[in-house]
């Protein structure tokens, strides 16, 4: 091996020794016409200051002493000066040009060049050199040249560098060189940007798997990528200021960390713990050489650094397809790519630090060093992919051992399992049948059960009003009790069944929260107050405006303070509000109920929120309920993205609390909810045959800014349809000569109307119903009563395009008695008294024909008839507010329409119908 290296290096000096071309250089236009630079490396002669003392003012002197020969003049790596000295004379017309001088790794070039006066012109560049402060700011080592046409210059360059010294020189068209480095830049960026891509996708697999193999090839490429950028002087570009030993530092330590990275890469990929333990110790001393190489460096003995970094990787270049080689003779079949890599790596690499000492005849460019990186990576890589799949392979047959080992057991298991599973479908299939059979009684029942109670309900309202003795008055008011604990619990059932279906929406809206607070105390105080109980709110950072369901927030909260009346004797209840972070987007707020109650155990506290679950332990157990309240409040507060919980101590009181979430909003939000709520005016025709529900509805749409035109039946609205241009036709559904759906058809189907957005109202709903609007083209169903936000908002979903149609029982309407009056004291708060008046009037008037039309249905057992008289009392009791006669004429209606309900049930609904009529009508009418 040593017998090889000197004859490289005699003949490397026999080349480097023979003199190349004429001492001078003339440029000629003809020279220019098919070449935009001349390179100018053959026409440079050399100097070797050894001490780095003379200065330029001394060469002339020292003119004897230039050679005309290859420009590497050492292998030693010590502080000196190499001069050059390049003739030129300039014949053509073109007198600015660019040099490059050195390659991009030289530490400092400095350029020479008369100044006219008799003087030299300095211009400096290389490593060392801040690229803001060399003659033109380029990766490379450029100057700009003045040569005068028709004149003669001399030119001289000084390299200082601690690595070896070379002076590949170039003349270039300036023009001609933005172009050419541009496009370097272009195709260096994509190179190694691939390089580092590639390197990242390693990165991320040796991650994934473990594979110390695939860490040190990612580790490999990504800090070869850099040393390689660093090398060339492109990383100048992107650290301008960076000057002196520190970029040589950097350069000189990414080609260590790679050579390491290297050494780990094979010392793994060839697995030599394995197959040769001589060659694995071979590599673990090249490792530890590598790191003192790496210390004299962090020490700045370049000197020696340099020396022994390339002793190590000459070495290492030598030894890796040795090593390769024989662990693939000892039947590691996986290093068959990693020696054609190792291979061509060595050559690469040997050919490339002759190249750099200057023994080779030929120039070794950075061209041929990159196709070759990029096809030893390549190699690589496939060595990488050789051994991942050997690898697998391996685990896969182990794998697979093992899985035939337990076959016998997963069948024995499978077999029990699917016993098991096919036991658990069945129960399953019964549970949910279970389930869907108690909504569906729930839902049919709704009627049947609610139309009794509100019945009694009214009875006893007649008897207490009509007076009676102390002991009636009693027993009266312990029946209404009863009654309304009965609906209650009535309606908590309905309330958990949708809960429990998913029909419960949650409708996002801004609030002001202090608002709502008060409204809910005052809700509460008559009953806590009727116990002798004070009520109190406190808040800390509370804020002031949220967006949230407000029915929800009210509901959950009405039904803790609920209890906390009822179960408190003595002392008080405090509603305290905590709220959060106001500057977030979310504010999470705690709303806490607290009593001086007798409180619960803790057994208790974990069973409170479940469905049916009473505490029976507390002394005010007497107050009934059937356990429902608390788990819808925790239900309602899931779907609002909170929770709810308990604190209490038994004898001290106990603390309800919910959290939620909320977002936060503002005073402007609101008011812009508001104004939304409302469109712009718009012309409206109302097809209402009762006269009360038409005064309501256009009242109402009137104050809004709305033109209403009304008519009683469908005939007459195709006709004003046909007569003037409207926007919006809202439509009842049972009208005399012509029904809302028959008229919606006639109007749809005239081209001039079709566009025309028609919304269906009715006070009896069903899906049947629904679909048949949605078949003749109608855009909304909307059920009475309603509120004009209920109008609004299908409206706006409409202008949306999104789908206005719902199912029936997931539209927001109401279902309670309380709900009922609510809407009725909105309707009521917008009408004057003499309206009120008249509408009484009204009300009167339509109800007591309705009434004999029953009586007359009775008396000839006419079914249709009872169901059209009990729709249009129902309608026009909808609005009105009369819940209870509401209630019981829905139920008639849709008895009548049945078809298979017994006459005698039939008949006694009718009755009940007929007796609640009577008792509307004889009421006083209300007033504002």
């Amino acid at each position: 091996m040593m017998h090889t290296l000197r004859a490289l290096v005699l003949l490397g000096t026999l080349f480097t020794s023979l003199p190349l071309h004429a001492a001078s250089v003339v440029i000629k236009p003809q020279s220019l016409q098919k070449t935009d630079r001349l390179e100018l490396s053959a026409h440079v002669a050399t100097l070797l200051d050894e001490t780095g003392g003379w200065g330029v003012e001394e060469l002339p002197g020292l003119a004897d002493r230039f050679e005309y020969k290859k420009a590497a003049h050492r292998f030693g790596y010590h502080q000196a000066s190499l001069w050059g000295r390049i003739e030129i004379t300039n014949q053509s017309a073109q007198t600015r040009w660019w040099l490059d001088a050195g390659a991009a790794r030289l530490q400092y070039v400095t350029l020479y060049q008369p100044d006219g006066q008799g003087g030299w012109q300095r211009y400096r560049s290389g490593s060392g050199i801040p690229i803001n402060q060399r003659a033109l700011a380029y990766g490379s080592n450029l100057f700009p040249v003045e040569l005068p046409t028709g004149q003669s210059r001399t030119l001289y360059i000084e390299v200082r560098s601690p690595s070896s010294l070379s002076l590949p020189v170039t003349l270039w068209d300036p023009q001609a060189y933005n172009a050419h480095y541009h496009t370097h830049q272009s195709h260096t960026f994509f190179m190694y940007g691939g390089l580092t891509m590639v390197g990242l996708f390693f990165l991320l697999y040796a991650w994934m798997s473990r594979h110390r193999s695939a860490l040190y090839f990612t580790l490999m490429l990504l800090v070869g990528t850099c040393y390689c950028v660093w090398v060339n002087g492109s990383a100048h570009l992107y650290f301008p200021t960076m000057q002196g030993d520190l970029p040589l530092l950097l350069t000189l330590s990414f080609g260590l960390l790679t050579l390491l990275a290297f050494q780990g890469f094979s010392k793994h990929i060839l697995q030599l713990e394995r197959y040769s333990l001589l060659w694995n110790r071979v590599f673990k001393g090249a490792i530890v050489l590598a790191f003192v190489a790496l210390g004299l460096l962090l020490l700045e003995l370049f000197h020696y650094a340099i020396q022994l970094t390339n002793g190590v990787a000459l070495l290492t270049a030598i030894f890796a397809p040795l090593a390769a080689f024989s662990v693939w003779r000892r039947g590691y079949v996986e290093a068959r790519f990693y020696l054609l890599a190792s291979a061509l790596f060595a050559l690469n690499l040997v050919l490339l630090i002759l190249s750099l000492v200057g023994f080779l005849p030929f120039e070794y460019t950075m061209a041929d060093v990159t196709f070759a990186t990029l096809l030893v990576i390549a190699l690589f890589a496939l060595s990488f992919a050789d051994r991942f799949i050997t690898v697998r392979r391996q685990r896969e047959q182990a794998q697979t051992q093992r899985l035939l080992a337990e076959q016998h057991r997963v069948v024995a298991l499978q077999q029990e399992v699917e016993k098991k599973s096919l036991h658990l479908q069945r129960a399953l299939a019964q549970t949910q049948s279970a389930n869907a059979a108690k909504s569906q009684l729930l839902t049919r029942m709704s009627g049947a059960l609610r139309s009794p109670i509100t019945t009694l309900l009214g009875a006893i309202q007649r008897l207490d009003e009509e007076g009676g003795s102390q002991e009636q008055a009693h027993w009266l008011e312990v029946q209404a009790h009863s009654s309304k604990q009965l609906l209650g619990l009535f309606n908590d059932l309905l309330d958990l069944s949708a809960v429990e279906k998913g029909e419960i929406p949650i409708q996002q809206a801004p609030l002001e929260l202090p608002k709502l607070l008060r409204e809910i105390l005052c809700q509460i105080k008559p009953a806590a107050e009727e116990k002798g109980l004070t009520v109190t709110l406190k808040t800390e950072e509370l804020p002031r405006y949220i967006e949230t369901d407000a029915l929800r927030l009210q509901q959950i909260l009405n039904h803790f303070l609920r209890n906390a009346v009822q179960y408190t004797h003595r002392g008080g209840v405090e509603l305290h509000v905590r709220g959060g972070d106001a500057r977030a987007a979310i504010c999470h707020v705690t709303f806490t109920v607290g009593d001086s109650g007798p409180g619960l155990m803790p057994e208790e506290q974990g069973r409170v929120f479940q469905p049916f679950e009473r505490i029976d332990s507390a002394p005010s157990v007497r107050e009934g309920g059937a356990g429902l309240g608390l788990a819808i409040c925790q239900r309602f507060a899931q779907a609002m993205g909170g929770e709810v919980g308990v604190e209490s101590e038994l004898g001290q009181g106990s603390h309800f609390w919910l959290n939620l979430p909320l977002l936060l909003s503002d005073a402007a939000a609101l008011e812009e909810a508001h104004a939304t709520a409302t469109p712009e005016p718009m012309r409206i025709l109302l097809a209402e045959d009762n006269r009360i529900n038409q005064e309501i509805i256009s009242t109402l749409l009137g104050e809004d800014g709305h033109r209403i035109t009304t008519v009683e039946n469908g005939a007459m609205a195709v006709e004003a349809a046909q007569r003037q241009p409207f926007d919006l036709i809202l439509m009842d559904l049972r009208m005399p000569i012509l029904d809302g759906i028959e008229a919606a058809r006639e109007i749809k189907q005239i081209s001039a109307l079709g566009q025309i957005p028609i919304f269906a109202l009715t006070a009896n709903e069903n899906r049947e119903m629904a679909q048949a609007c949605l078949d003749v083209g109608m855009e909304a169903l909307i059920s009475k009563p309603f509120v004009l936000q209920d109008l609004y908002r299908v409206w706006h979903q409409r202008q949306r395009g999104e789908q206005a149609h719902e199912a029936p029982e997931n539209r927001p309407r109401a279902k309670s008695a309380e709900a009922f009056e609510a809407l009725h004291a909105s309707y009521v708060e917008r009408l004057n008294p003499e309206q009120l008046a008249q509408l009484g009037q009204y009300q009167v008037m339509s109800l007591t024909g309705e009434r004999q039309q029953l009586q007359h249905a009775l008396e000839q057992e006419q079914r249709e008839v009872m169901a059209d008289a009990a729709h249009k009392i129902a309608s026009a009791s909808s609005m009105s507010g009369a819940y209870a006669l509401y209630e019981q004429a829905v139920y008639v209606e849709n008895q009548a329409r049945q078809g298979d309900t017994p006459w005698q049930l039939l008949e006694m609904s009718c009755q009940e119908l007929i007796v609640r009529i009577d008792g509307v009508v004889t009421k006083k009418p209300s007033s504002k």
